[in-house]
């Protein structure tokens, strides 16, 4: 008999998808499991697959590899019969891989700021991807301050500056990345340290005496 559509993907989650794989799978509705049914996945980044990778195999789930960071792709499989037929695809399915967390290369505290210098580190040139600098106080339980932007002129990820911060305290420095869809990459955390003291505001002379000046 000929082969049967595959079901429709699983939906994905967030655990499926990674910087440069995604995890996909379908059950296998009525063809049958023993002997099993063999099944090619093709993975585009084209949505009319005019250009696809395909990949053969004997499972209802596949985690491709070597993808690129922040790219739509699309998806769609097929079963083939035992006399060597196709089924039909059945329904694609699209989503975006994860951002890469970026690099920086340096940054710098000033009195109530933090500047840091972000490298792409293998993100598309194009706008599509959202850098963020995250400050906190508390090993990242909680975010206390933040700042976020594109990729700027040339296409290189941008220089932020978290402002707000005070004088003299000690903050942890976190760098992350949001793909198109605003699904994050994972934390690089870049320093552990400390504002700059405060310079002190100018002299009052209050009084003086025989051995000592008050001010």
């Amino acid at each position: 008999t000929l082969a049967a559509i595959p079901p429709s993907f699983a939906i994905l989650t967030s655990s499926d998808v990674g910087i440069s794989s995604v995890a996909v799978s379908w059950a296998g509705g009525i063809n049958p499991l023993t002997p099993p049914t063999s099944y090619q996945l093709q993975i585009s980044t084209d949505i009319n697959f005019g250009v696809f990778i395909a990949s053969e195999t004997f499972l209802t789930n596949v985690s491709t590899v070597a993808l690129s960071p922040n790219t739509s792709y699309y998806f769609k499989v097929r079963a083939y019969g035992r006399g060597g037929d196709t089924s039909a695809f059945n329904t694609a399915i699209a989503t975006f891989t994860r951002s890469a967390s970026p690099g920086f290369t340096g940054f710098q505290m000033f009195t109530t700021s933090v500047t840091v210098f972000l490298v792409n580190n293998g993100n598309p040139v194009s706008s599509t991807t959202t850098y963020r600098v995250q400050v906190s106080t508390d090993g990242f339980t909680t975010i206390a301050f933040s700042s976020q932007g594109v990729n700027g002129s040339g296409a290189a990820a941008p220089t932020l500056t978290v402002l707000g911060l005070q004088a003299n305290s000690t903050y942890q420095i976190g760098i992350d990345a949001l793909n198109f869809v605003n699904l994050a990459s994972s934390r690089t955390v870049a320093a552990s340290t400390s504002t700059l003291a405060a310079t002190p505001g100018a002299i009052s002379f209050i009084g003086i005496s025989g051995t000592s000046i008050t001010v």
